[in-house]
């Protein structure tokens, strides 16, 4: 019997929320005063000619700045291919760090958050790696795990949910998927579509 490859890809930008924005504040902050005393102190002290040195140290400064806040500008990217799960972590828009490689086979459960078996799962895993917008996630029908098997311990993985995932899941797991029923939306005739 001839099946045909499957491939979904999922990209998810993470929202760094107040802490990122308190993050940028203190740099900017601490810039500030660094540049305050590379340029004050020499006035000060009338030491005029270490002005001259203050200013590559200036553009030094800028440049750690401009790249601390590139770094806090995160993406996943989940790619489903037939029975392998891939997630890449991109920071800074460059930098492509490998997470989690595994085979859909390979899971103990792979379900929705808000699924009673959730909490049970998250206390046996040993890691746990949010693929999501934030770092704590909504509990909502959208989001959902992967409780892996690896080689040497457990480990849950969180991740935005596609309706199209759920056919993949069960074709290479059928017994350890949750029983998800696509929901219905009405239509403009009246009648209920699938």
């Amino acid at each position: 019997m001839y099946t045909s490859d499957t491939f979904i890809e999922c990209h998810v930008k993470r929202d760094n929320g107040k802490n990122g924005i308190a993050y940028k504040m203190l740099l900017i902050i601490m810039a500030a005063i660094i540049l305050a005393t590379l340029y004050g102190v020499p006035l000060v002290l009338g030491f005029y000619e270490l002005l001259y040195a203050s200013i590559p140290l200036t553009f030094v400064l800028f440049w750690v700045i401009i790249v601390l806040f590139r770094n806090q500008y995160i993406e996943y990217e989940i790619e489903i291919v037939n029975d392998t799960f891939t997630a890449s972590k991109i920071a800074g828009k460059k930098k492509r760090i490998d997470l989690v490689d595994f085979s859909v086979k390979e899971c103990d459960y792979i379900g929705p958050v808000t699924e009673e078996r959730y909490q049970s799962d998250l206390g046996k895993a040993e890691l746990k790696l949010a693929l999501t917008e934030n770092r704590d996630y909504p509990i909502t029908e959208d989001t959902w795990y992967a409780l892996v098997s690896g080689s040497d311990f457990k480990y849950l993985v969180a991740f935005p949910f596609k309706p199209e995932m759920f056919q993949v899941f069960r074709r290479y797991n059928p017994r350890n998927v949750y029983q998800y029923r696509k929901p219905v939306k009405p239509s403009e005739n009246g009648r209920s579509e699938r």
